[in-house]
């Protein structure tokens, strides 16, 4: 046991070094783990150390290290942008993925040794695509987002595909079936049933689990743990039960955990455990491809088979590349025919044909293959022959391609957001210069230097940000959007601070969250905003028929009483969240007329339709308390003791931070509070 922990700290530490210098080199993380981990093999050996209990076991990748990576994809995923493009990434991810299994199968078959099944085994595990090196030069360069979310959301799903696909395909190899029609429409059958269930099982595990994780609110550390019993619950219970694919069973319990957990946590839980599953992730990959130099001494080849080896990594490699581009280039067109608002442009396209790289689950899945299986050692070999060549080859490249279809460069609407920020710290750092000046820390000439250079870096900042403005034109739509997105990012943020503060519920902020949410597709698609968003306007009252339908023929009136001031609570928080959000909008939009005076009337234009939602909202509010004032005036005082409860905390952790409370006063204070709130929001919810 002992000899076990002392090995994996020892392999994370090796890890730690390598990601360090590798990092400065800026060379592949992922390949230069494994040239680590085949020196650390040979040193070994050459020194006769013993080896022999440091290998990756097929149960070691499938049970523990394949949970934490699918889980942590999906933990990351934009959920709601995935949602709007979930037509084209399950296009891309199930059906494009079965045609790359063929193609690549087919062409292994016709031109390396493999037989036919250890040929679509390999298709299937190396149709799955790792963008791990792709997303992190997205965010680096600012790529659009539905490239980005196309690209991620089809690995999540991609990476699952393919494990089924090949789960498949390897019982039916060992089972010595032939590969015939019958067989074919059987694996098709399975194929969908265990790609389906296991997903349904997964969203199952992860909604019980968040019903607990919502009692444990405030607790970061329980929150924390429970999602690792999410990840490994559901990958266990999904294949030992049920007998379906334990991936997808981790990714519906990701994607669960993903969007309603983002309004159960608070700000600092949402931290932690992006953080932690950051750290599985970096674990897992490094743990395979590490443990991979002590575990295949197939991959220091024999000179006599070098020259053939890599003939096939060359078919290999040719292979992946023509089944990705009939996948994308063959199947994308076909999703714009059929739902236009789908459509992926061609530059696009390219980006996510060359950008389909292959990391750590194709490796996973064929060191997953026995021992004895009949060319398993060449299958090895050119699995990592191929993560090679798009790692060093395409991942390297991506760049490229996207300088030269220009999408490295920000657009309109980023860049005005990026010098309004740069405008907004340049602020912030001349009001602390003032502070400055009266602690007499530094020399007066110093303080005149910077106080002047800064001076003249916000001039020449706000002009940027003017001819910024005056380069978009009155009648440019990129600058309404602009402020349309301003404004959503505005409200989005008021209502994030009031549920952290617990002043909203979950419920309540999720589903002003979703409406934003629609509300921004609407003006990235260039719809006219004002139209478009009221027919998306904020749903209140919607379950008021149900509720006049139970008063009507219940014998009792107790149910319709409660459901009725459930409703009627989350209407009049909606009505405050968007009355705040709204109110911050209007000083934010005050502050930015300062800078675009060519565009009044498109300031009015939102200012007004602002306006027009908040009359819409007070005459709700007067209809409701027309219709039943005890209980909305009952409703009404338990949310401004909420707001009164929220003053005494704010006030309490201050003073803890200032030091003037003692840290247990200050916490047994705070908890009280917070428990009152938590109390007052369980009512609502």
């Amino acid at each position: 046991m002992a000899q076990a922990v002392l090995i994996v700290v020892m392999l994370l530490f090796t890890a730690s070094l390598a990601a360090i210098v590798l990092k400065k080199w800026r060379f592949p993380y992922t390949i230069g783990l494994v040239v680590v981990g085949l020196g650390l093999s040979l040193g070994c050996a050459r020194f006769g150390i013993d080896t022999a209990g440091v290998r990756l076991t097929p149960d070691l990748i499938m049970y523990i290290l394949l949970p934490a990576l699918i889980f942590e994809a999906a933990v990351h995923i934009d959920t709601r942008g995935m949602m709007r493009n979930i037509v084209p990434t399950m296009v891309l991810a199930a059906p494009g993925l079965v045609i790359s299994t063929l193609v690549v199968g087919a062409v292994m078959y016709l031109t390396t040794p493999l037989n036919l099944a250890a040929a679509m085994l390999f298709g299937a595990l190396i149709s799955a695509t790792d963008p791990v090196a792709v997303i992190a030069l997205f965010k680096e360069i600012g790529a659009p987002k539905r490239l980005t979310l196309l690209v991620d959301g089809e690995s999540l799903f991609n990476d699952a595909t393919a494990i089924v696909m090949f789960n498949i395909i390897k019982g039916i190899a060992f089972s010595g079936l032939a590969i015939r029609l019958e067989t074919c429409i059987g694996g098709t059958l399975e194929f969908i049933w265990v790609f389906l269930a296991g997903l349904l099982v997964g969203a199952v595990i992860g909604a019980v689990m968040i019903l607990i994780i919502a009692r444990a609110m405030g607790e970061p550390l329980l929150q924390i743990a429970l999602s690792t019993i999410v990840a490994y619950t559901a990958f266990i219970v999904a294949d030992k039960v049920f007998g379906v694919s334990g991936v997808m069973a981790a990714v519906g319990a990701g994607v669960v955990f993903n969007y309603y957990g983002s309004t159960h946590f608070s700000a600092d839980v949402k931290r932690y455990v992006e953080q932690f599953w950051e750290f599985m992730s970096f674990a897992a990959n490094s743990f395979i491809f590490l443990l991979l130099g002590f575990t295949q001494e197939i991959m220091l080849v024999d000179l006599h088979n070098y020259r053939p080896l890599l003939i096939y990594i060359g078919f290999a490699v040719l292979a992946i590349i023509v089944a990705r581009a009939i996948v994308v280039y063959g199947l994308c067109p076909i999703i714009g025919m059929l739902r236009r608002r789908d459509a992926i442009d061609w530059k696009y396209q390219t980006v996510i044909f060359w950008g389909g790289l292959r990391g750590a689950v194709p490796m996973a899945l064929v060191l997953s293959l026995p021992a004895g299986f009949h060319g398993r050692g060449m299958l090895i070999s050119i699995t990592l022959g191929v993560i090679l060549f798009t790692l060093l080859a395409q991942g390297t490249t991506v760049r490229l391609i996207m300088s030269w279809f220009k999408m490295d460069r920000m657009e309109p609407v980023i860049r005005g957001a990026y010098i309004w920020a740069r405008l907004l710290s340049v602020r912030h750092a001349r009001r602390r210069l003032k502070k400055l000046k009266t602690a007499y820390l530094f020399r007066r000439s110093l303080y005149r230097r910077y106080r002047r250079e800064y001076r003249d870096l916000e001039h020449e900042t706000e002009q940027r940000l003017h001819e910024h403005h005056l380069a978009l034109g009155p009648a440019d739509d990129a600058f309404m959007r602009h402020l349309w997105l301003r404004s959503m990012a505005a409200a989005k943020s008021c209502y994030c601070d009031l549920a952290e503060r617990r002043l909203i519920t979950p419920v309540t902020y999720r589903e002003l969250l979703n409406v934003t949410e629609r509300h921004i597709v609407i003006v990235e698609s260039a719809v006219n905003p004002p139209e478009s968003m009221r027919s998306n306007g904020f749903d209140f009252r919607a379950e008021r028929w149900f509720f006049r339908f139970c008063s009507r023929h219940l014998p009792s009136g107790v149910l319709y009483r409660k459901l009725l001031r459930r409703s009627m609570s989350r209407d009049l928080e909606k009505s405050f969240a968007i009355r705040t959000a709204v109110a911050g909008i209007h000083r934010m939009l005050d502050c930015f007329s300062r800078f675009v005076a060519g565009h009044r009337e498109q300031l009015d234009e939102c200012r007004n339709y602002y306006r027009e939602v908040i009359a819409e909202i007070d005459a709700r509010v007067m209809a409701m308390r027309k219709e039943e004032p005890e209980l909305t005036d009952m409703i009404m005082n338990e949310s401004l003791l909420r707001y009164v409860l929220d003053a005494e905390k704010n006030t309490v952790d201050e003073l803890a931070a200032e030091g003037f409370l003692p840290a247990g006063v200050a916490a047994d204070i705070s908890g009280e509070l917070g428990q009152r709130l938590l109390r007052s929001i369980r009512r609502v919810s």
